[in-house]
């Protein structure tokens, strides 16, 4: 069996566009207005309505992704 491709940022630039030119949605959790000290309340509300996942959600791995939606890398 093939290994399925990997794909780098250049990639990643389509779906930017795509994002910006259909749905005007802010592209970071910064460019929708929520502050970087607000990100820990924000997993505070999250944890606390417990939602359907296919596996458990870890405040460590919530605030990771919540940093990464703030200020993508």
């Amino acid at each position: 069996m093939a290994a399925l491709p990997r794909f780098s940022v250049p990639h990643t630039a389509g779906l930017e566009q795509f994002r910006a030119a259909n749905t005007g949605a802010p592209a970071t959790l910064a460019a929708s207005g929520v502050k970087e000290t607000g990100l820990a309340a924000v997993a505070d509300e999250v944890l606390a309505e417990p939602c359907a996942s296919p596996r458990p959600v870890h405040r460590r791995d919530l605030e990771t992704l919540l940093h990464q939606a703030f200020r993508p890398a």
